[in-house]
This record gives structure tokens, sequence and C-alpha cells, in this order.
């Protein structure tokens, strides 16, 4: 029953990891300018990937020589409060903050009827919760292939 809840955690922490690559991705272009912006998060992707192969290896070597998973896990849980800090530290993009205000005032400017604005799809579409399964689920499948990896790699 362990090995099921330990694989479980497992997949779940990966799946949590590639939530977290993607919004750090869209924070990283969102911050940087146009000349930096392409080198930030081409390194983000590769230290990604880096961390992936990494930690693979570390899984490898802690099943090959019996360590114990609880100090892989004590480690991720001080990741996990690092990066918990980290994220209620960061400041919200000033282009998000009032973008609403601002698009009123532009409609206003241009002297269209804001109330046509506000019948716009464009205003009050909402989230397609399909769509952004979807997508979850196709970040999740390189995780999914690194726990498939491990698991070949120990038998």
């Amino acid at each position: 029953m362990a090995t099921f809840v330990v694989t479980a955690c497992c997949i779940a922490q990966g799946m949590s990891s590639i939530g977290e690559v993607v919004g750090a991705e869209l924070y990283l272009t969102e911050m940087t300018k146009i000349p930096q912006r392409y080198w930030v998060v081409t390194s983000l992707v590769v230290f990604v990937t880096l961390g992936a192969t990494v930690a693979l290896a570390v899984g490898t070597l802690v099943t090959s020589f019996g360590l114990d998973w609880r100090i892989a896990f004590w480690f991720g849980a001080a990741i996990a409060i690092v990066g918990a800090v980290v994220r209620t530290n960061l400041r919200e993009i000033s282009d998000f903050i009032d973008a609403k205000r601002r698009i009123k005032n532009t409609v206003a400017q241009a002297g269209i009827d804001s109330n046509r604005l506000k019948s716009s799809p464009i205003w009050s579409e909402k989230i397609n919760k399909p769509t952004v399964i979807a997508f979850f689920f196709i970040h999740c499948g390189a995780p999914l292939f690194i726990l498939f990896i491990f698991i070949a790699v120990i038998c």
C-alpha cells in the first residue's frame, strides 16, 4: 500500500510542478523586455529539464543504494516552503492590475459606447474548463514519462 501512496504522491508532485513551470514561464515573459525575454524563458526551460534529469538520477541512486526516500521528501518540502514565500512576495504586473479600466478609457477615447463593449464576447467570455483540463494533462505527459523511465531503470 505504501508503494502506491508514494507513487501517487510523486505523480501529484510532478503534475503540480508542471503547473508552476508554466506559471513561471508566463511571469518571466511578462516581466522581461524583448531582447532578454528569449534567453530568460529558454533558460527556465533548460533548467527545468535539467532538474528533471537530476531528479531521475537521484531517484536511481537512492533506490540503488537503499537510501531513505524521506530525505528527498524533506528536501521537496523545504523547496515548497521557499516557493510559497517567493510566490507571496512577487509583484503583480502593472499591465494586468488595471487592464479593464484602461480598456474602458481607450474605448471612451475612441468614441465607442462602453455598453457595446460589455456585450462583446471577448469581454464576457468564460474560461473553457475542458480546454484547461486538456492543456493540463498535455503538460503532465513529461513527468509521467520521467516516472516510467525511472520505473524502467529500477526494474
